[in-house]
């Protein structure tokens, strides 16, 4: 995400409330790509620096471990281009997006119920 992206989002975000005659609170993160914009329809309630883990619980276990498991697949594809004697430099070019799909359900796949649970 960029802030660039966000803002774009959130402007056009802010224009369909505005037709829809909708006001909307919304709640951010203080991720460095969230801009403090004023809107018309959509006010930002920005949440407290390092307060993630509290009001977004899913950062405290489950999205380190996918980020891990993911992580590791990656290595274990380079890993197994080298041994194959293919030009290191060369491998991220030949990586598609149906290459990243397949290692995110890998990586899911990998996460283990209690760490969800939990």
């Amino acid at each position: 995400m960029t802030t660039e992206i966000m803002t774009w989002w959130l402007k056009d975000f802010d224009l369909r409330m505005k037709k829809e005659n909708r006001n909307v609170l919304l709640f951010m993160d203080n991720c460095g790509s969230h801009p403090p914009l004023k809107l018309g329809n959509v006010r930002i309630i920005m949440l407290p620096p390092n307060s993630t883990s509290i009001f977004q619980p899913m950062d405290q276990g489950v999205i380190q471990s996918f980020k891990l498991a993911y992580k590791k697949t990656i290595l274990n594809y380079v890993v197994s281009k080298s041994f194959k004697k293919v030009d290191l430099e060369k491998v991220d070019d030949a990586i598609t997006v149906l290459d990243a799909i397949g290692w995110i359900n890998i990586s899911l796949n990998q996460l283990k119920k209690e760490t969800i649970v939990k």
